[in-house]
């Protein structure tokens, strides 16, 4: 079973900036500058990565393979970054939940999850990932799988193969309805409306 970790949230991200401003504040005081410059520097960068809300996003997905123009829309703040393949790896192919991923006209994306689940993507292809804590429901017997993972496919063609995990409920949306899948691998199209 993958190991579901969760993520610090900003009242821990702000009350560690807090701290490591106190600290810079008492060496300042006492006439230590522990390291002079070098040391305030580490301070104020450790001090703005803690309040970063990129810190507090927890990845989802991890494109391993692109091919062409393939953007991610950040949930974040609506930034558009392009995905690049440079040799083995992607940069800027993380997937946080709730980020659009787009292939445009010619273009392919492979994206895998931490369980080794794999979607592709083909060209004109847009979807988005969230996940869920299922836990609480769970306790209650509601649920049988503590975390959820809704992939919404907005338009185009994907090819996924599904890791069977008892942890984890996958679920496909689409325009049309609502697919639980598990252990298995499935096509799903989308269509666009075309105007007459």
């Amino acid at each position: 079973m993958p190991e579901v970790s969760g993520f610090i949230d900003f009242s821990v991200r702000r009350s560690l900036a807090i701290t490591a401003l106190a600290w810079y504040d008492r060496a300042m005081m006492s006439k230590l500058a522990v390291g002079g410059r070098r040391a305030r520097w580490a301070v104020a960068i450790v001090a703005a990565l803690l309040c970063s809300p990129a810190l507090g996003q927890e990845r989802v997905a991890q494109l391993s393979k692109v091919a062409g123009d393939v953007e991610i829309t950040r949930a974040a703040d609506g930034a558009k970054e392009q995905a690049r393949q440079v040799g083995p790896r992607v940069r800027g192919g993380s997937v946080y939940a709730g980020d659009v991923v787009a292939t445009l006209g010619g273009a392919s994306a492979t994206m895998v999850f931490g369980d080794g689940t794999r979607v592709d993507l083909s060209e004109s292809t847009s979807l988005t990932v969230e996940e869920v804590d299922l836990s609480a429901m769970v306790v209650a017997g509601q649920r049988d799988k503590p975390l959820g993972r809704r992939i919404k496919i907005l338009a185009g063609d994907v090819y996924s193969e599904i890791v069977e995990n008892p942890g984890v409920l996958t679920e496909f949306e689409t325009p049309s309805g609502v697919a639980a899948v598990k252990g298995t691998k499935l096509s799903i199209s989308v269509g666009r409306v075309e105007e007459q």
